[in-house]
This record gives structure tokens, sequence and C-alpha cells, in this order.
């Protein structure tokens, strides 16, 4: 657990789901952020109000590692192989129809390239998941809250 309110920035850990132990904080509290495990790290991306990208390899030590090309209010983010490798993807946010890739949480692409609108309707508050080689939009506000979206 990473955050969750304006106000809150602790980061909690369970092995089981019941009991929690309060292993740190990140740098600042965060609302509405995406967060992946990706490269041995856990990354916690964006937000409300902010583009600060934070990772930390033990969740007690977190550093500023950039941000993104804009706030993304209520984005998602998993970790996906496009085929050219590994990265982190920021999918939507802020009703936004972006959708960037990234390695180190410094360099943002775009996916498509710049200007390009990924996704069909602006999304945020929806869910990704990767599953079958692709990644899957689920919900969320902009257009209606039950379309689902695929990308490979």
């Amino acid at each position: 657990s990473i955050g969750g309110y304006y106000s809150y920035s602790q980061v909690y850990s369970s092995s089981n789901g019941s009991s929690w132990t309060l292993e740190g904080n990140i740098p600042a509290a965060r609302q509405n952020h995406a967060s992946v495990v990706y490269a041995g790290k856990m990354w916690v991306i964006g937000g409300a109000g902010v583009s600060t990208v934070y990772s930390s390899s033990n969740g007690s030590s977190w550093s500023t590692v950039g941000n993104l090309p804009g706030v993304r209010y209520g984005a998602s983010a998993v970790v996906f192989d496009d085929g050219g490798g590994s990265k982190m993807w920021v999918i939507g946010g802020s009703a936004t129809r972006t959708v960037y890739s990234s390695t180190d949480g410094i360099t943002w692409t775009e996916a498509g390239g710049t200007g390009y609108n990924a996704l069909p309707v602006g999304k945020d508050r929806h869910t990704s998941v990767v599953h079958a080689g692709k990644m899957w939009v689920i919900g969320g506000s902009g257009g209606t809250s039950k379309e689902v979206y695929s990308s490979a």
C-alpha cells in the first residue's frame, strides 16, 4: 500500500493481506497515482496535480527519479514487453488519450509518436492489466465506464 490521499505518504507491506508493516514514506503525499514493480524496484508515478516519478528498492528509501511529460491524475501503469523489451507503461490519466513508456522513469516515449492519441477516448481512474500478450484498459471515467480496450 503506497500513499492514497493528499496527506498520506506511508508505504506498507504485507505477506498475507491481513497483517501490515509500515516500511517508510514516499517523499511527498500522493493521491490517484500509479504504481508498478519494474527492474527490481517499486515505482510511484504521477498523481493528482503532480508528474513526479519516485523509485525504491526496499520501500523505505525513495529517490526522485524524474517526471512524466505532464500531470497524470488517475492514470494506470503496467509493465509490458511490446517486442522491444520490458518497459513501464503509463496509460491515460487526467482524461487524456496518451500512453507513455519508459525503461528508467526519466525518459518517457509517447506510444505512436508525439501528439498521437493512443487511446480511443480520454481515460482516468481506470484499471489496466497485462494478459494474453496485450495491455488491457478497463472502465474508468471518460467515454462510458463499461469500455474495455486492448493493445499489443
